[in-house]
């Protein structure tokens, strides 16, 4: 009864349209999700894969939605990543594993690798998001999250104004691998909130690419619209 007293008084609303929600174990409404700017659900067809594929050998990409200024997603994300709002990553990697659970290419997935945060912004923060939502990708599909062997060598400054050029130029070198010899022959997913230019997943990509025999795929939650 103290519950549903605290309750009235500090509902759980929707992160999107700011109503009530039926229960706390979704952070926005039925509506909202059907509204959500999705991308075409097929991982061998996905906008990423697309957008990457031809530029790195990946096995696949999903991007389960569209990122764009001022849209629903960038209001999710920005809640993820800057609110402290962890929950929202723990519902989008449980999202994201019942999309691709079916799909036959997951079979073949042996790890999934979230893109690291510099100690120094992971201290600031608190948490990774990407690890937040390759946790409860892992759970879901039932496949490990390694975390820790790759990783950044230095912080990279914010990414949010620079152009796909200084974006790339930006990471290059950023990423390091702390033993390439545990992924050989392994299938790895690299997990990561948004695909915008692409510049923080290849250059994760050619770090792992440099290991005997790997295959990679990517997940994001979501993938620019511009």
């Amino acid at each position: 009864m103290l519950n549903d007293f605290f309750s009235l008084i500090y509902p759980n609303t929707c992160v999107i349209c700011s109503k009530p929600l039926p229960n706390n174990k979704s952070k926005w409404c039925f509506l909202c999700d059907l509204r959500l700017p999705k991308t075409f659900l097929d991982p061998q067809h996905n906008a990423i894969h697309k957008a990457l594929g031809h530029q790195f050998p990946i096995t696949f990409g999903f991007a389960p939605y569209y990122f764009k200024k001022g849209n629903s997603i960038q209001q999710i994300l920005h809640n993820l990543k800057y609110e402290g709002d962890k929950e929202i990553g723990k519902q989008m990697g449980t999202q994201i594993g019942h999309h691709i659970i079916q799909k036959e290419a997951l079979d073949e997935i042996d790890v999934i690798m979230p893109v690291p945060l510099h100690a120094s912004k992971l201290n600031s923060r608190g948490y990774n998001q990407s690890q937040i939502i390759g946790e409860t990708l892992s759970e879901c599909v039932r496949k490990p999250q390694i975390t820790g062997n790759l990783y950044r060598k230095r912080r990279s400054t914010t990414q949010t104004h620079k152009s796909r050029f200084k974006r790339w130029e930006s990471t290059q070198g950023v990423f390091g691998l702390k033993d390439s010899t545990s992924l050989t022959g392994k299938h790895v997913a690299i997990v990561d909130d948004v695909f915008t230019t692409g510049a923080t997943i290849g250059a994760c990509l050619e770090v792992l690419g440099t290991v005997d025999k790997i295959k990679i795929s990517v997940i994001t939650v979501a993938i620019a619209d511009y």
